[in-house]
């Protein structure tokens, strides 16, 4: 009976072990189980962290980009109108060059005109004089 009861108390020390040994496994499986999904999640953070990094880094190069893009189309509106200004400005020195020129030949003309004016006169008296000598030339005789 003694023997018995040992026997029944080393099977329940063993199973006790057994039990106690089987709940460690479990216990450790489910550390491992919690320590892969923490791992798990922290590379999905990581990884998230790298793509929110990367898609920051590709609007910075976009708004780069169209930054020098508006850059350039100002420059070019700017020389443009620098261009048109010039243009204009040439066109009024010629417009001003010509009607000075014009100006300058009608007062040409106009000196011509009274020149020839006073020639016809000088002319005509030259004329009157010669009639009025011939006049009295005549009368004498």
């Amino acid at each position: 009976k003694i023997e018995q009861e040992r026997k029944t108390e080393e099977e329940r020390i063993e199973q006790d072990r057994i039990e106690q040994e089987s709940k460690a496994e479990e216990e450790r499986i489910q550390q491992e189980k919690i320590e892969q999904v923490r791992r798990v999640e922290e590379e999905r953070i990581e990884k998230e962290k790298i793509e929110k990094d990367r898609k920051a880094e590709e609007e910075r190069i976009e708004q780069d980009r169209k930054a020098e893009e508006e850059k350039m189309e100002q420059e070019k509106i700017e020389q443009e109108r620098r261009a048109e200004e010039k243009r204009i400005a040439k066109e009024k020195i010629e417009k001003e060059t010509i009607e000075q020129e014009k100006i300058e030949q009608e007062r040409k003309a106009e000196q011509e005109k009274i020149k020839q004016e006073k020639i016809e006169q000088e002319r005509r008296a030259e004329e009157k004089r010669i009639a009025k000598e011939k006049i009295e030339k005549e009368t004498i005789e």
